[in-house]
């Protein structure tokens, strides 16, 4: 989870959610940017919690969009989920 000395203002604690609250904010049709590149920096936590909650009946896919490649823990699992509608 995010430690103090990486968000400095006290209020934003408070918007920080489980990877799995953060993928249910995620809404069907909606278009969803991702970083890419970095391993350290993409949302693979999120992107993995979407791809669950879809094999387990939930109703969604996405535009995804990211600014390079990204590796397997959003494109195979998104796309084995049937997530992605749109890339």
């Amino acid at each position: 989870m995010l430690i103090s000395d990486r968000l400095r203002h006290p209020d934003l604690f408070s918007k920080v959610v489980s990877p799995e609250r953060a993928a249910d904010i995620i809404q069907d049709g909606m278009n969803v940017g991702v970083s890419g590149f970095t391993p350290a920096g993409y949302p693979k936590k999120v992107t993995q919690a979407l791809a669950q909650a879809c094999r387990q009946g939930r109703k969604c896919r996405i535009g995804l969009w990211s600014g390079a490649s990204v590796g397997p823990e959003i494109e195979e699992e998104l796309a084995s989920a049937g997530v992605v509608a749109r890339r």
